[in-house]
């Protein structure tokens, strides 16, 4: 184990390839540390981790992990001092760029509080660069193009355990934004939004979702409602949890925005969620056993229903649609979109 208090020091155990360093002080970075191997850095106190941060004048990454190197973080604090970098300096990069390797955060790893350009808030991978979250917290990061907490993209693998994200923004994926592969199972609450490039990033879950977990997805050129009604899917499972349940479905919160009359569903043999219309039933009451030629069902995307008059009954004439017994006559247009509402058709006079 080495114990290190400074840039220098830090740097140094890095260079001697320590396989585990410990911090023993809060300190601030000016200049990026590159990992090109595998090693743990965790805070001397558990209870009290020490905080690394970004210096007022240094804005690119602290941490950069290349191919074969492998970064552990373990109650240690990485802060990004967004106050002194304003979101739109150019300069800005992430604070941990993972560009072919693996980085972990483990129990008590926290990146917070930066801001980034180019690049996703708080870790950028690429390169098939892996990244797990065992643990830790994602929060309070921002960036300007894509990904205010992760950036996940070329190739790359993102499995996320435990942890939680928070108060992360970005104009696409405020919290993660996925153009790979995601995995992802037990309690999550991410709140402020997953954003799906394509089919290939789909959420892929790995165990199951708690009923408090929170999955808020974004609108995406892939997550974007169609005229034809055709559902999105956003999660489906994996070799080692091969069939989902309605609690991960009910996880899955649709758009904010533009998803009115839709809804996530669990696919009829369990192996997929999915965004898709919701079916409104029609009711019709008073029928009196005459035929009725008319949908039984429909959605949001449904042109509108002109209903037809039902088939002939004897001893009776048709008099029209009714909104209730006795009710007002009705249109027999029913507009699309309009919520799930039943219709009582009204038996005439008997002749």
């Amino acid at each position: 184990m080495t114990q290190v208090s400074t840039q220098t020091e830090l740097q140094a155990a890095l260079d001697a390839l320590a396989p585990s360093i410990q911090v023993t002080a809060d300190f601030k970075l000016s200049s990026q540390l590159d990992i090109s191997y595998a090693v743990l850095i965790e805070s001397l106190t558990p209870d009290n981790p020490f905080v690394l941060t970004k210096e007022d004048t240094y804005f690119a990454h602290l941490f950069c992990i290349t191919s074969g190197g492998a970064l552990t973080l373990q109650n240690i604090i990485l802060d990004g001092n967004s106050q002194a970098h304003p979101l739109e300096n150019p300069e800005n990069r992430s604070l941990v760029h993972v560009n072919g390797g693996s980085l972990t955060l483990a129990e008590g790893s926290v990146l917070r509080n930066n801001n980034s350009r180019l690049e996703g808030g708080a870790v950028s991978a690429q390169n098939r660069s892996q990244v797990l979250m065992n643990g830790g917290s994602i929060q309070d990061n921002r960036s300007s193009r894509c990904g205010g907490g992760l950036w996940l993209f070329n190739q790359s693998i993102a499995t996320l355990s435990s942890g939680s994200f928070s108060g992360n923004e970005s104009p696409r994926g405020r919290d993660i934004y996925s153009a790979s592969v995601l995995y992802l199972g037990g309690n999550w609450v991410i709140p402020n939004g997953i954003y799906l490039k394509n089919d290939s990033s789909v959420i892929r879950l790995i165990s199951p979702l708690t009923e408090t977990s929170v999955i808020q997805l974004e609108n995406s050129s892939y997550v974007s409602p169609n005229p034809e009604g055709c559902s999105v899917l956003v999660g489906t499972t994996t070799a080692d949890y091969p069939l989902l349940t309605q609690t991960d479905a009910a996880a899955f919160h649709k758009p904010v925005d533009c998803f009115n009359g839709w809804e996530t569903r669990l696919t009829d043999d369990s192996t997929q969620v999915i965004l898709t219309p919701v079916i409104y039933q029609i009711q019709y009451e008073n029928l009196m056993e005459a035929a009725n030629p008319n949908p039984i069902t429909y959605t949001s995307v449904t042109p509108d229903l002109c209903l037809m008059a039902p088939g002939p009954l004897q001893g009776y004439c048709f008099l029209g649609w009714f909104n209730a017994p006795a009710g007002e006559l009705k249109s027999p247009v029913l507009p699309m979109g309009v919520p799930a509402i039943w219709f009582c058709t009204q038996g005439g006079k008997s002749l």
